[in-house]
């Protein structure tokens, strides 16, 4: 076996295909950890996420409930709500909002976070959000 490392070239080869498969394990187990969160867009101001695993479906209203979180890089914060969205009128509700620190310590309840019911609007970042939840649900 060692043998085969005498020539340069196979040593190469071996050493790149075991960097490619160490590196590539980590990048898997990282990426398995937040399997959860689903990434939706990102923009030069935040990234946005849907929960999975929180989304709540209701066949008789065609509602859905789900957790989203807004990551802000730049301000070291993360904005998490829980929004209700119904398929049937193209709306949806913002239930509870909260801000957490970038390592997801809790702050507070955004109490003054808007919560009336808003029409989806075609082309936005709601719309997309709605299309992909919809997607998760037995409709």
């Amino acid at each position: 076996m060692f043998k085969y490392f005498t020539n340069k070239k196979n040593f190469l080869v071996v050493t790149v295909m075991l960097f490619i498969f160490i590196f590539g394990s980590i990048n898997i187990a990282i990426a398995n950890t937040n399997e959860r969160w689903f990434w939706l867009t990102s923009n030069d101001k935040f990234s946005l996420y849907v929960d999975k695993e929180s989304v709540k479906y209701n066949k008789n209203t065609d509602e859905a409930d789900v957790f989203v979180k807004y990551v802000y890089p730049s301000e070291k914060k993360v904005i998490m709500l829980e929004l209700n969205i119904n398929y049937k009128r193209h709306t949806e509700r913002c239930k509870e909002a909260y801000l957490f620190t970038e390592e997801m310590n809790f702050i507070k309840s955004l109490e003054d976070y808007p919560r009336d019911e808003c029409t989806i609007v075609p082309e936005t970042i709601m719309e997309t959000l709605a299309i992909s939840i919809s997607k998760l649900l037995p409709r």
